[in-house]
């Protein structure tokens, strides 16, 4: 019997493995059957080969697939609705040195600063109408659109109970001075749509007062009447003058919303990065191109637009009109780039409007009676300014749901494992403990070789020497029968 340190590493994998077909090889006894399972064998492994091989190429694309799933809840949580109107400064809140201070910009020249004092009975003094304190900051606000109860802003229902200014937070955008409804979401209360459809929104009655409109088109200003209405998540920040919808006067508008959630890899299987923004809290698309903005406008011009985030100091209207507005049109056309990557999570309101005329011939004569205007206005007269200066707005859920759109891999570590031991498993019969099995013949082979290696060293190591032997003259039977004698044994020679 064979001693088993006789048996080769290779032999005893051979035959003990389980990994298939190599069992076979090894231990049938005819060379015809052996070189039958090998071919076999080989095949099976040249084809797991090849789908590993492709399966990891794949891996190494980094494609991506689209996942779409449309998610129902009882209750949706209402976005942000910025509003603004096209008319920055209203003509009626000018005084005259704000007036001198804004020529440049509304004018395209500069008006004499007024001079002189004048006399104020309120407060009984007289007051030098040039203040040195004017920037576009406070300019904006005492001459800018707005909201003022019963003056510009008549109506204001979320879910058909009352709302009012209080529940607007102002903010400033291109369009000058802009309103917020739901800007913050209170986390123990946050509003909520309960129902779908119109009327269980918000509700809004807007008078724009044309009249008043200082924008004048070949000096860069809007030759547009109407409302901007920006929905948005709480999280971005309002970029009016290229997103939001149009709103003219005389239409009542019903503002459809649905809401898309975006789910984006990043890379390489994606482009998504989450950057940190320097003066917004969260990063988004809308937020990092503001501050791209900032940074080019201080580049140019020195200074900042009061309505873009930084710390620097503000453009006065000279600037604004002469270096600022002419940067931002560089911005737009590409010539000055921004590095904004896509946010990896958007939230996107998808909108559809649909407008119905307003008012009808009864409407005015409705708030005629509710403002107490009868002694100013006739029913006639009422009808056609609302006509050319109201607008109506209704913005709402149409169905309480949202659309999940989730770029995912379309292959993860996990998915390549699974594949390659799947190929593994199906042609050769591979596993996990096959591994293991080939590293215990690693071992052994390589403790074989040493063993050898030390058994030849040591038969080297012996000294071998020839034995010494005494050796005696034989004697017969005849000469013990049959002594000598001395006198002729030859020893007296």
């Amino acid at each position: 019997m064979a001693d088993d340190e006789d048996i080769s590493p290779e032999k005893e994998f051979a035959d003990n493995t389980t990994l298939h077909g190599i069992g076979k090889v090894s231990g049938s006894e005819k060379c015809g059957l052996k070189l039958i399972w090998l071919a076999v064998f080989l095949a099976c492994f040249g084809v797991a080969a090849w789908q590993i091989t492709e399966t990891v190429i794949r891996y190494f694309q980094f494609n991506t697939v689209t996942n779409i799933k449309l998610e129902f809840e009882d209750e949706l949580i209402f976005p942000a609705v910025t509003i603004c109107n096209f008319n920055r400064f209203e003509e009626n809140r000018l005084e005259a040195d704000t007036q001198a201070y804004l020529s440049a910009l509304l004018y395209g020249f500069e008006l004499p600063e007024p001079v002189g004092v004048y006399y104020d009975p309120v407060n009984d003094v007289l007051v030098n109408p040039v203040r040195d304190n004017l920037d576009p900051v406070n300019t904006t606000l005492e001459a800018g659109w707005q909201l003022v109860k019963n003056w510009n802003f008549y109506v204001c229902q979320f879910k058909g109970e009352d709302c009012d200014v209080v529940d607007f937070e102002h903010v400033f955008t291109t369009y000058g001075n802009c309103y917020t409804f739901n800007a913050v979401v209170d986390p123990d209360n946050p509003r909520r749509q309960k129902l779908p459809g119109a009327g269980n929104g918000l509700k809004l009655y807007f008078n724009i007062q044309s009249e008043f409109y200082t924008e004048d088109p070949a000096q860069g200003g809007s030759d547009d009447v109407g409302l901007k209405v920006l929905i948005h998540d709480q999280k971005e920040p309002p970029k009016m003058d290229t997103q939001g919808i149009a709103v003219g006067p005389g239409s009542h508008a019903y503002i459809a919303m649905s809401k898309v959630e975006y789910i984006n890899e990043i890379p390489p299987w994606g482009e998504c990065q989450d950057l940190k923004l320097e003066y917004y809290e969260n990063y988004t698309l809308t937020g990092c191109l503001l501050e791209c903005r900032t940074k080019h406008v201080y580049a140019q011009c020195g200074c900042r637009l009061f309505y873009l985030p930084g710390g620097n100091d503000y453009c006065d209207p000279r600037a604004i009109a002469d270096c600022a507005l002419d940067t931002l049109k560089a911005v737009t056309a590409g010539n000055f780039t921004c590095d904004c990557p896509t946010p990896c999570d958007i939230a996107h309101f998808q909108t559809s409007v649909s407008y119905a005329g307003w008012p009808n011939k009864l409407t005015a004569a409705h708030w005629l009676t509710e403002l107490n205007l009868w002694d100013v206005w006739d029913e006639q007269s009422a009808t056609d300014y609302m006509r050319q200066n109201w607008i109506v707005l209704d913005i709402y859920y149409s169905e309480l749901n949202y659309q999940v759109i989730e770029q995912q891999r379309e292959m993860t570590e996990g998915d390549l494992l699974s594949n390659i031991g799947g190929q593994l498993g199906l042609f050769i019969g591979a596993s996990v403990i096959t591994l293991f099995e080939f590293v215990e013949y690693l071992i052994k082979r390589f403790t074989s070789c040493c063993r050898k290696k030390y058994r030849k060293d040591k038969v080297q190591a012996v000294d071998i020497k020839p034995a010494r032997v005494d050796v005696k003259p034989a004697t017969s039977r005849f000469d013990t029968a049959h002594p000598r004698h001395p006198a002729t044994d030859g020893s007296m020679w």
